[in-house]
């Protein structure tokens, strides 16, 4: 085999793979990321780093905050992280679904790269804060995008994570909650005006965020726990063989 040929064999083998592949690390910064991003955004609030002390109606209304380029920054490394990311399964330990495209993996990459979409769209075009030059289009957009992007990160934990042998139970729960969480906000959003203006105070949209991010960032920091406890097992047998 020529040199040209052995190095275009090798950047094509590059080219099929990921690191997310082999990086559990990765998910666990995901995890963190979520989880902070709502202690932040209220922390800002609180302490007196933004104009007001007073909280915002929702995560997304920190857009047009202080703190708002920090918000899409983080939004913007969720989306690129999970539009690009992969799953490959330990040896031994492959998907028990009855669906080819969860056992293959497909199903893995196809959700990241609708959910890492819908998180640049939901960073791109803001909520709606009844801003003279913004068309109120696109606070819908914003608010599909983002329904899009909290239903596909909920089908992580409930189809995919919750493949796992030692953690199905505690992933399924964090799938099903931000489903719950996901169908409350939008009853709420659909409600009637009375009732939205009477908890207005409560600031209920802020709270069910906040719960949808934390699950969300929960799932993938707990799985990438275990995926490091698994390549942590797995290191003496490479060594051995």
């Amino acid at each position: 085999m020529s040199v040209a040929a052995d190095a275009t064999r090798k950047i094509k083998r590059a080219a099929s793979g990921s690191i997310l592949e082999t990086q559990p690390g990765y998910r666990t910064a995901m995890g963190v990321m979520g989880v902070t991003m709502p202690i932040i955004l209220m922390a800002a609030s609180l302490l007196g780093f933004l104009k007001t002390r007073q909280l915002e109606n929702s995560i997304s209304a920190y857009y047009w905050t202080g703190i708002g380029d920090w918000f899409v920054g983080t939004l913007f490394v969720i989306g690129v992280f999970l539009f690009f990311y992969r799953y490959s399964q330990y040896e031994g330990d492959r998907p028990r679904s009855q669906y080819a495209s969860i056992r293959a993996g497909h199903a893995d990459a196809w959700l990241g790269k609708v959910s890492g979409i819908a998180a640049l769209v939901v960073a791109l075009f803001p909520t709606y804060q009844s801003v003279p030059t913004l068309p109120p289009i696109i606070g819908k957009i914003h608010g599909s995008a983002a329904a899009i992007l909290f239903l596909c990160l909920s089908m992580f934990p409930l189809l995919l994570f919750s493949q796992s042998r030692k953690r199905e139970r505690f992933q399924l729960f964090y799938g099903w909650s931000m489903l719950a969480v996901l169908l409350a906000i939008v009853a709420y959003q659909f409600g009637p005006e009375s009732f939205r203006q009477a908890t207005a105070a409560l600031k209920p949209v802020l709270f069910m965020e906040t719960m949808l991010i934390m699950l969300f960032g929960v799932s993938w920091f707990d799985k990438g726990r275990e995926l490091s406890a698994k390549e942590k097992e797995a290191r003496p047998v490479r060594r051995a063989s």
